[in-house]
């Protein structure tokens, strides 16, 4: 279940820190699942807090989304590429495994 489409790279470090900003992380869930084919919507996105911003990592969030169609829970997770060290991530369709 592909619920967005190619999402660009943002910034989500919070100012003078070395971590991802777990907030940020789950709003660019949201922004990339709303992007998507209106198929699913999204119950709940829950990044882990204290992830080490370093380029070419990867982190899971988990996710719940709704199918528009019946109504149906589906549960998983979407992993986030840190791109540069710098505080931006990417997130590919093919990085959504939910079932």
């Amino acid at each position: 279940m592909a619920a967005a489409a190619l999402v660009p790279a943002l910034a989500l470090a919070g100012c003078g820190t070395a971590t991802i900003d777990n907030g940020k992380a789950e709003q660019l869930v949201r922004q990339a699942i709303a992007r998507g084919n209106g198929s699913v919507k999204v119950k709940s996105v829950s990044c882990p807090s204290g992830v080490t911003d370093k380029a070419g990592a990867t982190f899971d969030c988990k996710v719940s989304l709704m199918q528009v169609s019946n109504g149906s829970v589906h549960n998983g997770f979407v992993t986030l590429h840190m791109v540069n060290g710098k505080g931006q991530v990417a997130i590919n369709p093919s990085d959504f495994h939910v079932q």
